[in-house]
């Protein structure tokens, strides 16, 4: 029992002692997420740009196309179901 405490306390201790990342790999994700974020307002900013001049991004493009995707599907198939029940003898 008295080696089991021992044990627990050693366990304990070295868990102050060692980290569970070294101090270069907080400092190398730290250095990464605020190159992501200068990243994303450097593209945020770009867009703006893009889109003050007139420009229409291509995410707009592509959903505006889905959509239209969408309601050429749905008006096709209202139409097949009124010839469908339109041919019925």
């Amino acid at each position: 029992m008295l080696i089991e405490h021992l044990i627990i306390a050693l366990k304990l201790f070295m868990s102050v002692i060692i980290r569970d990342k070294p101090e270069w790999v907080i400092r190398d994700e730290q250095e990464r997420s605020i190159y992501e974020e200068n990243i994303r307002e450097t593209i945020d900013a770009i867009k703006d740009a893009f889109e003050d001049k007139g420009g229409v991004p291509l995410e707009r493009k592509v959903q505006e196309l889905k959509r239209e995707k969408r309601r050429q599907i749905i008006e096709e198939s209202n139409l097949n179901v009124i010839n469908a029940a339109t041919t019925i003898p």
